[in-house]
């Protein structure tokens, strides 16, 4: 029972740091995405 509920909060934690490193690399792709085309132009 107590393994069960660390595994299930590891899990939750795993997947909310997924998420974040998501965001911030798209955040940082966008903005040298939007570098690039300023160069560009």
């Amino acid at each position: 029972m107590f393994m069960d509920e660390m595994v299930k909060e590891m899990d939750a934690v795993l997947k909310s740091q997924a998420e974040f490193k998501n965001i911030v690399y798209f955040r940082y792709w966008k903005q040298t995405t939007d570098l690039l085309f300023r160069i560009i132009r």
